[in-house]
């Protein structure tokens, strides 16, 4: 909670308790939060895109729109307040109105009076500050994270030459280092023209395919718990759904550079080694917006099916569909 740009001490708007037996300092204490807000403090939910469910569909579906990540906050302000001082984000903000109204003032742009319904864009670096009139406001906050050139560039050197990873020289700091005088001069130049040389061998073309099959991994996770849980009971006739980024399969290759007949397969958070056998029905079940029936799984025999359903469920790569 914060009132005129100033963060409330919890113990304003939480009570100890006790869970599951250890005493917890900062719970929510509802008649304590309401207090607040009658007093002029501004009630901030955090991370919306992550707990409630039609936020995280939106999260998800505007992501997938735009292809940069997104958060979601909400700000319930009540009359004649203002939350935060005037003050500039670091990324894109999209404000939408969704009960009561709101006065901003955004830099460049003036006053602006916003009712529900309406959405303001506030591009990163804008100073702007909002206040209430004579009602209760509540608004979202949609932050939208750059994905920048940046980015891009650091992933491909990530993947560039391996003297960007050797120390500096020893000493290289003193006016006079004992050794060579001259030789972070000398390393930095033989490091620069490693870099040119290994941007000039990347195709283009390539980095962008790169980039476009980059998927940003979905918030929405209804049905994983209940469905880990339940895998003893998963059959011919269970249907399973992708629900993480496409995935991404590099063949495996021994020291000698022969096929080993396996490939990594590489998740939102995790790296999997996987048999050759089964790439295509991985393939075949991610690109299946609507599930597949585990008995429609392409190229497999009926127990490698459900195992590598199974094996997909419990690594969190799909969820099983009730129907």
């Amino acid at each position: 909670m914060v009132r005129d740009g100033v963060v409330l001490d919890p113990a304003a708007y939480c009570t100890a308790t006790r869970i599951g037996g250890q005493s917890i300092a900062e719970v929510i204490d509802g008649m304590k939060v309401a207090e607040q807000v009658g007093r002029g403090a501004t009630l901030v939910l955090q991370s919306l895109h992550r707990q409630w469910d039609p936020v995280v569909d939106f999260a998800d579906d505007l992501m997938a729109e735009i292809g940069h990540p997104v958060q979601i906050n909400a700000y319930l302000t009540p009359s004649n307040a203002a939350g935060l001082r005037p003050h500039s984000d670091d990324h894109d903000v999209l404000v939408l109105q969704v009960d009561g109204s709101k006065q901003w003032s955004v830099d460049g742009l003036g006053d602006v009076h916003l009712r529900p319904g309406d959405v303001l864009y506030i591009p990163a670096g804008c100073e702007h500050s909002a206040a209430t009139g004579g009602e209760l406001s509540l608004h979202l906050t949609v932050g939208i994270l750059r994905l920048t050139y940046r980015s891009v560039l650091d992933r491909l050197l990530a993947d560039g030459p391996s003297d960007l990873d050797e120390p500096l020289p020893l000493g290289f700091h003193l006016p006079r280092p004992p050794a060579d005088p001259r030789a972070l001069e000398v390393g930095v130049s033989r490091m620069l023209t490693s870099v040119v040389s290994h941007l000039r061998s990347v195709r283009v073309a390539d980095v962008a395919d790169r980039e476009r099959r980059r998927e940003l991994v979905p918030y929405s996770r209804r049905g994983q718990l209940r469905s880990v849980v339940e895998l003893g009971d998963l059959s011919d006739d269970s249907v399973v759904r992708w629900v993480t980024v496409a995935p991404r399969m590099q063949p495996l290759t021994d020291e000698s550079g022969s096929p080993t007949g396996r490939f990594r397969l590489l998740l939102a958070d995790r790296i999997l080694q996987m048999p050759h056998a089964v790439g295509d029905a991985i393939d075949h079940i991610a690109q299946a917006r609507g599930g597949v029936r585990v008995s429609d799984i392409p190229g497999l025999d009926q127990a490698s099916r459900r195992v590598i359903a199974r094996r997909l469920v419990r690594e969190g790569a799909c969820v099983v569909d009730r129907g």
